[in-house]
């Protein structure tokens, strides 16, 4: 990292390691940690932690995951622990990464705990989850004010650039609007106002006041990667795919290389 010229380094602390089970701190896996800030430290590179990074402990997800009501204070008693044990002297950190990714693996497209396919059932982890980063986001500034420390505290948000593949097509743009809006921006939105509003027509309609959320993004963090154009399915008539833009360059994932994008996030 040093030989790259990197002068500030994101990594992530894994919950699942440094707390195996309620109220058990793992020593090795804090010792562990402590030895990797040390070794930025020494080679005067800035730390950034990230407290939570798709993964949660099993005996968390055993009562609900995010839909747990007591997740958020399990979360919050997990970031102070971090902080005062681990890490008091870091001024950068994200609660979350990526979390509308997290949702949508595990309860859209199936692919991680707890497996689900279905949309209805992402309102109650998404509202658990700005309630975990809020409850986070303010565990954070009362230890950092109790050592009289200044730090920042975001969110790592995965923004895509989302368009309709015939931009002429009225349907097509407000989905793309509508998908825009849910994808990128319900999550952030609800960390700055304290009021939750997500609507996907037929799938989910959230409207929720969660007021101890409001104004807890010191900084945005933005992981951007591709664009995706939405178009109709050729196979279901009147279904919604997302496809990449005809003849673009792609990534070994498929998604498409499209660098101007990044841009058009920024500008948004």
């Amino acid at each position: 990292i040093r030989s790259l010229g990197v002068k500030q380094y994101r990594f992530s602390i894994e919950w699942a390691k440094i707390e195996p089970t309620p109220g058990h701190w793992d020593r090795a896996a804090l010792d562990h940690y402590r030895r990797e800030l040390a070794l930025l430290e020494a080679n005067h590179i800035e730390p950034m932690i990230t407290l939570h990074h798709f993964t949660l402990p099993r005996w968390v997800r055993a009562q609900g995951g995010w839909e747990w009501s007591g997740a958020p204070e399990a979360f919050a008693r997990y970031t102070r622990f971090v902080y005062s044990e681990i890490a008091p002297g870091v001024r950068d950190w994200i609660t979350i990464n990526e979390p509308m990714v997290h949702l949508l693996g595990g309860y859209v497209a199936g692919l991680t705990p707890p497996g689900l396919t279905d949309m209805k059932k992402v309102s109650a982890p998404l509202v658990g989850l700005i309630r975990a980063h809020a409850a986070s986001y303010h565990a954070l500034h009362e230890e950092a004010a109790r050592v009289h420390r200044e730090i920042r505290v975001g969110i790592a948000h995965h923004l895509r650039v989302i368009e309709p593949d015939s931009p002429f097509n009225p349907l097509l743009r407000l989905v793309a609007t509508k998908m825009d809006s849910a994808f990128n921006w319900s999550f952030g939105e609800a960390c700055e106002s304290g009021h939750l509003v997500l609507n996907v027509p037929a799938m989910v309609d959230i409207d929720e006041q969660i007021p101890e959320a409001a104004h807890t993004q010191d900084f945005i963090g933005v992981n951007y990667y591709s664009r995706d154009m939405v178009s109709f399915s050729v196979q279901t008539p009147l279904s919604i795919e997302l496809t990449v833009h005809e003849g673009s360059p792609v990534t070994d994932l498929g998604w498409e290389i499209y660098p101007q994008g990044f841009y058009q996030v920024l500008k948004a």
